[in-house]
């Protein structure tokens, strides 16, 4: 109680130039984005494991003699 408590400063901002049509136009860009490299990294997962079992089916192949 002995020192002040500082005050938060307010203000209000009106930005100059405003178009709601872009606006929208840019959020709709940006979900495009997110959504399409979302996309991306799906794929990449599937490759992996496509790999992977490809390489599993050919050590058993390997390890049971059936290329002997």
């Amino acid at each position: 109680m002995l020192l002040r408590r500082p005050s938060y400063r307010k203000f209000e901002y009106l930005p100059r130039f405003y178009d709601p049509e872009k606006d929208t136009d840019t959020k709709r860009r940006d979900k495009m984005r997110l959504s399409r490299s979302q996309n991306r990294r799906k794929v990449r997962p599937a490759i992996f494991w496509g790999i992977l079992i490809v390489l599993a089916v050919y050590m058993y192949f390997y390890l049971t003699g059936a290329f002997r």
